[in-house]
């Protein structure tokens, strides 16, 4: 995993995992625990949602497009060119 970035406003908080290669993973289990795992802290109120990229190593990743309330990655992996 390069990355994980995370944007929000005041009903939606919107997941994003940035891979650098297809992963014998199941990402859609590993997505849906963590969207769970963030609902129960902020339902009803918002709604989760998320998606895997994969880009490889050396690509730039942009950060995830901000919704009204904003946004952060929450993780990357220091990566030596």
């Amino acid at each position: 995993m390069r990355a994980v970035d995370v944007s929000w406003n005041g009903s939606e908080i919107r997941l994003r995992f940035v891979l650098a290669r297809e992963t014998n993973y199941d990402m859609n289990e590993l997505t849906n625990e963590v969207e769970a795992e963030i609902e129960a802290d902020f339902l009803p109120e918002a709604r989760v949602t998320s998606t895997v990229d994969l880009l490889p190593v050396g690509t730039p990743i942009e950060l995830l497009n901000p919704l009204n309330g904003g946004c952060d990655r929450v993780f990357a992996l220091r990566e030596f060119e």
